[in-house]
C-alpha cells in the first residue's frame, strides 16, 4: 500500500524556455542517466500512487522519456 498520493522525480533540470513565472534554476545542468532513472525509479516503486517526471526541468525534451515512461510499467 503507497504511504504517498505521489513522488516527484526530477529527470531533468535543463529547460529551453524561460518563463517569467519560473524562478529558474541555478545548479549545473543535469540529464539523468538510463542507470540513474532506473536505480531512482526502482527506490520510489510502492512509495505512491503516481510518479511524476519534473520539478524544475522541462520532462518532455528528455531523450529517453519514451523509456522511462515504458520502465515505470514494469514496476
Amino acid at each position: 500500500m503507497p504511504g504517498h498520493k505521489k513522488v516527484f522525480l526530477e529527470i531533468t533540470n535543463c529547460c529551453n524556455l524561460s518563463c517569467s513565472f519560473c524562478p529558474g534554476c541555478s545548479r549545473p545542468p543535469h540529464v539523468l542517466s538510463e542507470d540513474e532513472f532506473r536505480l531512482l525509479a526502482d527506490r520510489c516503486a510502492g512509495w505512491a500512487d503516481y510518479l511524476y517526471f519534473h520539478l524544475m526541468g522541462e520532462p518532455l525534451s528528455h531523450p529517453h522519456l519514451p523509456e522511462f515512461i515504458r520502465y515505470t510499467h514494469t514496476l
